[in-house]
């Protein structure tokens, strides 16, 4: 099942890399790797775009709905591509089929996979499925630019719960295709969220919206507009509504995905605590007290050098990708492959706020940590002097380094809400059980301490679990 992959850069137009993978036991691994070495390079230089990574499956991919080749697929591209935005590219000409109703349960599992494995979001623009002609990286461009205002709205709302969709036109194939996510007459009244979808059988955009909304019980709505512009009308209507948003599709992959999306359940874990934590009193404060942030960011850096480190750089992005993995929508994320003192500075400025920082590299309890390019290492205070022009809070640092218990502790008595070290050496996994669940949590709540300390337990017991319980996590978090 031939698959094009294209990375570029958001906003940018020339990839940065493409080829074709065209079987799930040969998943052109190679490129992958070179892919990945060319963001340490390029960052190294001082040329660090965020990119997104975009998967574009040729042939009849959305009839035979391979799910085992979009696992191994998806699997290796969060592995290699550091957390970047990760796209299922489905042609926009392809209509709702009876095979594809037929055949619900493998589409509906093959759906499950995608976003189980980390899928950004699914977009759709006009694919030459022979292959003969290459997909038009402007038009992809457009496309997750179109997706990251969905993403933006679903990350600055809260959209809990069960949701449903409202289509004007239930006698055609696209209820079959977004069922279980259709509401029908015969629940007039439902408790559900709602989603109105828009679409070119709409003679009057705004009295449809009208007649939705007086028709449910629903506490909260969103406006889809499936494969058509909103009116000026529409667009005046839901900004001058607190409770309406308005987001594009441009066609039922688009949709069929954002339903799953909003209809994502979060299971909060607890446990007994487990590790050591400890509050320390801030001293000479550089981060200011934790506010409520509009949208959440992420910053995980890396100081491995693949030259002479070439597996520890592929286990950092494999960390990585497992921590950006759970972001919530809406996320602001930028990896840097080859972080030093003086572009940490420079990084800094992408954010003006960041909710936790990941530095993957090596520590050492009486230097510091290591820096890219020279391999020397900083101490703490030469760390925190990068945030000093930075202004902001600082909720979540994890140090994912040997040794770095200190350096935590010097951020958390400068005002960092919880930072995580590690007493002894750290192998990449314990990285990983440590920073997943706790940076998720730190997205999630911005920045809540009690949150975050629980998830560092959750985690501790996991990485106690599997057989990690020498390393020595330790949480300081500040008194204020």
């Amino acid at each position: 099942m031939s698959t094009d992959v294209i990375i570029l850069p958001q906003g940018g137009h020339e990839p940065l890399c493409a080829w074709t993978v065209r079987s799930a036991f040969d998943l052109q691994l190679d490129e992958w790797r070179d892919a990945a070495l060319q963001f340490e390079s390029r960052a190294a230089q001082g040329d660090w775009p965020a990119v997104d990574v975009f998967l574009c499956p040729l042939g009849d991919h959305f009839l035979a709905w391979d799910s085992f080749f979009m696992e191994r697929l998806l699997r290796t591209a969060r592995d290699y591509c550091w957390g970047s935005d990760i796209y299922i590219v489905a042609d926009r000409r392809i209509r709702v089929s009876a095979g594809q109703i037929d055949d619900h349960a493998s589409m509906s599992h093959w759906f499950k996979t995608a976003q189980e494995q980390g899928t950004t979001d699914i977009i759709q623009v006009d694919i030459d499925r022979s292959g003969f002609n290459p997909v038009d990286p402007i038009d992809l461009s457009r496309a997750s630019e179109l997706s990251k205002l969905r993403q933006e709205v679903l990350g600055s709302r809260i959209f809990t719960g069960n949701w449903k969709c409202h289509l004007a036109d239930l006698k055609r194939r696209l209820p079959a295709f977004l069922d279980p996510f259709v509401i029908y007459p015969v629940e007039p009244r439902s408790d559900a969220n709602i989603v109105i979808v828009v679409d070119k059988g709409a003679v009057d955009q705004t009295e449809l919206v009208r007649d939705a909304r007086t028709r449910y019980s629903a506490s909260r709505y969103l406006v889809s507009a499936l494969g058509v512009h909103p009116s000026a009308d529409l667009r005046a209507m839901c900004q001058g509504d607190h409770d309406l948003a308005l987001l594009r599709c441009r066609g039922h992959f688009e949709l069929r995905y954002l339903m799953a999306q909003l209809n994502t359940t979060s299971h909060r874990r607890t446990t007994t605590r487990t590790c050591a934590s400890q509050r320390v009193t801030i001293k000479d404060p550089i981060f200011a007290p934790p506010t409520a942030q509009e949208r959440p960011g992420l910053l995980v850096t890396s100081s491995f050098d693949p030259a002479s480190e070439y597996g520890q750089y592929f286990e950092a992005a494999r960390d990585a990708g497992a921590i950006a993995y759970e972001r919530p929508p809406g996320t602001l994320y930028r990896a840097h492959q080859a972080i030093t003192r003086g572009n940490l500075a420079q990084v800094l400025r992408s954010f003006s706020t960041l909710t936790a920082w990941v530095y993957l590299g090596h520590g050492d309890g009486e230097r510091g940590l290591q820096e890219a390019g020279s391999g020397g290492f900083a101490e703490p205070a030469e760390w925190l002097a990068c945030f000093t022009a930075y202004g902001s809070a600082l909720p979540l640092a994890v140090f994912s380094a040997c040794r770095s218990t200190a350096i935590a502790r010097c951020f958390a008595e400068a005002g960092t809400g919880l930072a995580i070290g590690f007493e002894e050496d750290v192998p990449p996994e314990a990285c990983r059980l440590i920073a997943t669940p706790v940076v998720r949590a730190a997205l999630l709540t911005h920045g809540d301490t009690q949150e975050m300390l629980n998830a560092y337990h959750v985690g501790c017991t996991d990485l106690i679990a599997a057989g990690y319980s020498g390393v020595g996590p330790k949480a300081f978090y500040a008194d204020r």
